[in-house]
Order: C-alpha cells, then structure tokens, then sequence
C-alpha cells in the first residue's frame, strides 16, 4: 500500500485527527507516515458538521464509546470522502466485523457508500478499491486512488 502512494497510485487524504494523533504515535510510525506525506501527492480534509454529526450518529448509535471518539471520527470522514477501505491497526474498535457492519448499516441508511476496515497486514488487499483510509491508535489518514 505505501508503494502504491509513492507510486502516485493512491493519495493521502490527511484529517486534522492524523495530525494530532502523530504527536502521540511512536517514532518509528511518525517517520513512515511523514515520509509519506512527503511524496507529495496528497489531499486535506477539513473538519466538517457533516464528519462530526456522522461521528455522533455512530456514538450514539452505540458503535463507539465517547472515549474512542476520535475512532468514530475517522469512519466519519472515511465515509464521507468516499474511502472504500480503511486500514487501521486497532482491532478493537475498527478492524472488528461486528463493528464494520454497524459503521456500514449507518452508512447505507445515511446514503453514504460500504467501507471495508482492513489491518495492515491486509492492505496490499485495498490497492484494487478507488479510496483508502489508514488509521490506528497513533494515527490516521485516507487515501485516494485513482480509478
């Protein structure tokens, strides 16, 4: 996936969330995802009322917990920009199929489109899907491939 990137293959779509969050994350994953936004071709996503009242719906409806809610956050701006993978290291609140079918019932009920939540491990998998998402507990951000 991140040859894909530096391909020019896929696009970063960067929320505000990937920033604050690479303050907290590692070292080592700080130097991935920095090198990352470095190839140049990415875009930025802008907080929206349309994302944070997606991530409340998703709150709300008992999918995440106020203290994850920067998780809900992340399917939120996925959904919205369209992603059709996400790929995420937390396997708790995202990389979950009981989860992923509660984000996605929402989703079709709201007229937003099917987000497959995929681990690391399993990201060669999404560079076949037109939009990407990477998120975890230490950071986030979308990608965008052309189609």
């Amino acid at each position: 996936m991140f040859r894909a990137i530096k391909a020019k293959l896929a696009t970063p779509l960067i929320s505000d969330i990937l920033i604050a969050e690479l303050a907290r994350a590692p070292q080592e994953v700080q130097k991935l995802l920095s090198a990352t936004l470095g190839w140049g071709n990415m875009e930025r996503l802008e907080a929206s009322e349309e994302a944070l009242s997606l991530q409340q719906t998703y709150m709300n409806a008992g999918i995440v917990v106020q203290n994850y809610a920067d998780d809900a956050l992340h399917v939120a701006h996925a959904a919205i920009a369209r992603a059709d993978v996400i790929v995420s290291w937390n396997f708790k609140h995202l990389v979950n199929p009981a989860k992923i079918r509660s984000f996605n019932g929402i989703n079709m009920a709201k007229g937003y489109g099917m987000i497959v939540i995929l681990s690391l491990e399993n990201a060669h998998l999404s560079i076949r899907f037109p939009y990407i998402h990477l998120c975890s507990h230490f950071h986030s951000h979308l990608c965008r491939v052309p189609s």
